[in-house]
This record gives structure tokens, sequence and C-alpha cells, in this order.
């Protein structure tokens, strides 16, 4: 049975989060749109994606369709099936007539998916609700929302929505599951939680195409080991209490046996009450930190360690003045 790693700490990746910039002119998404398919004929389709990926708000509707095709290209080149269906269904989704060659080749990814994965459908009770699935490669999807799961997986997704409280909805994802409508849970803010007006959170952003896909890591890996030190103080803090209680309950002056082991008994009380509650909030906060920090390492990781893919994928663009330069045919 696959289990998802749980997210303590998935507050923590609200900040790192960017809110929209203002959109880019013309002229620098053509060129990185380019920059980004240069990438891909290289066999870069890692660079590729973090580029399309981060253009994909800010395209045309008329070409945000071709944009998808290129996606779902360059993620079916990198082994990363579910992501590939995902962009080729939008693309169906956002063109306004349906390419019979996407069509077919959003079918033949669903037949080898269906061999090892369970889809699953999201509904949210709030508009602009994004969901956060440990399995997908990108930061966040929008919702409603069908997604692939390896069978047997079970754990928990996470949405965030305006003016609501982010949090956990739990999945099951076995064969009796197949296409099950998951209901994302979503809480109202407290009135006092609420900003009275929008605030726009900068984005730092050291390397363009791939700054946003890492930074939630990032904050993952730094909020695990924050947790982690948080627990070394306790463990410090009910160190410190039991020397305490130590001088205070010495048996060594006890003039009999009775009285000795009154002064136990009344050392063992005060450990229980005193120092253990501070010694098992450090052990939890190991656990929790720790799990944390581990996940975001291991995302860092695999990001770091992941083999250049196979540049055979074939992206041809076309002369196209009308869309901003984003119209490109690719042959799968």
């Amino acid at each position: 049975m696959i289990r998802i790693p749980a997210v303590f700490l998935f507050l923590l990746l609200l900040p790192s989060i960017a809110s929209a910039d203002e959109p880019r002119p013309a002229e620098i998404i053509t060129a990185e749109s380019e920059r980004a398919l240069a990438l891909a004929q290289d066999g870069k389709l890692d660079e590729a994606v973090a580029i399309w990926l981060d253009l994909l708000d800010e395209v045309p509707p008329q070409g945000r369709a071709d944009l998808h095709v290129n996606l779902a290209v360059a993620y079916q080149g990198l082994g990363h099936l579910a992501e590939a269906w995902f962009h080729l269904d939008a693309c169906l989704t956002d063109a306004p007539v349906e390419d019979p060659a996407v069509a077919a080749e959003r079918a033949a990814i669903e037949k080898k998916l269906t061999a090892t994965h369970i889809p699953l459908r999201f509904s949210c009770p709030v508009e602009g609700t994004r969901l956060f699935l440990t399995e997908a490669r990108t930061q966040a999807y929008p919702c409603p929302l069908r997604w692939w799961f390896r069978r047997g997986t079970e754990g928990q997704i996470f949405a965030d929505a305006p003016d609501h409280v982010p949090g956990p909805t739990p999945i099951r994802a076995h064969e009796l599951d197949r296409d099950r409508r998951v209901v994302v849970r979503l809480e109202p803010s407290p009135p006092s939680e609420l900003p009275e007006k929008p605030v726009a959170v900068p984005l730092v952003v050291d390397k363009p195409p791939t700054a946003r896909s890492q930074a939630w890591k990032w904050s993952l890996l730094g909020g695990g080991l924050g947790v982690v030190a948080a627990g070394v103080i306790l463990q410090v803090m009910a160190a410190n209490k039991d020397q305490d209680l130590q001088e205070r309950w010495d048996p060594s002056g006890a003039a009999s046996k009775d009285e000795f082991d009154a002064i136990a008994s009344s050392y063992n009380k005060a450990f229980s009450s005193d120092v253990k509650p501070l010694a098992y909030g450090a052990y939890a906060l190991y656990g929790v930190g720790g799990a944390a920090a581990a996940t975001g390492l291991v995302f860092l990781v695999m990001d770091w360690t992941r083999p250049a893919a196979d540049s055979s994928v074939h992206m041809a663009p076309l002369v196209s003045s009308d869309i901003l330069g984003l119209n490109f045919a690719l042959d799968f």
C-alpha cells in the first residue's frame, strides 16, 4: 500500500506562494516561449516545463491550448503521464475546436494510466480553489480537477481558497474508488483574520524558470528544521526541570528507608507532572519537524538528481503572428 507523506506544516508553504505579477509585454512572453522551445529541443525538458508553466496564465486564450500541448509532450518525455494527461485534457477544454490528434493521444495515455493508476474527481465549493497534490509536480492545480493517483494511494491533499482556511482532505485510490467524486474541505476564515485590503506578496526569484516550483519545498525543509529546533528547546527545558527536581528531592540526606521512599515518591510525581510533558512534546516536535524537513529534502533531491530526459520529443514552431508566436505544432 502506498501512503502519501503527511505534510504537517502546510501553512508554512503559503508565504512562499506569490501573487500574480503584472502581465509581461508580449515581446517578453514570445522570447521566453522561444527559449523554452529551444531548451526542450535540446533535451532540457525540466527547464522548458518550468518556463511554460510560468507563462501559462499570461498567454492569451487562443494560444493557451497549444501551450498545454507543449507541456503534455514535455511531461510525456519525462515519463510523467498523469501530468501529460492533465495538459492534454486542458488543451481539449481550451481549444475552440477539438483536435483529433490530441484526443487520440489523451486516450492512449489514459489507457496506460488505467493499468496502474486510479482517477479521482475533485470538486470545490469555493471558486478559485487551488489543490496541492503530493504526487503532482506542479505547485498547484485549479479545481474542479480529475487526477490520476497510483493504485493503493492513501493520504490527503491540501486546498487553498480565497477567504478560507486551507486544510487537508483525505483521499483513497483503490479500484472501488475509480472516478469517485471527492468534495474538498474548506472552512471560512474568521472575520478577524480577513485582511481589509488585498496584500500582494512579492516573490524573490533567483532563477525565473525554477524558483516558483522549488519555493514550497525550501519552505517545507526550513519549517521542519525550525520545528526540530523547537523540540531541542523543549528537551533542554525538560532536562533543566529534572535537574531542579533532583536537587529539591535529594534522597542522600534521608535518615531512614521510609523517608527515602517518601522523597523518591515525591520526585516521581513531580517528574511525571513537570518533566514528562516537556519531553513528550519535544519528541512529538522531532517527529513532525523531521517528517516535514525530510519530505522537503526528498523533493529537492529529486529535482537536483532527476536525469536529463530523452531529447527525441519532436517540437517544431510554426510562424504565427496572431498568438504572440506561441502556436506550436508538436508530434507525439
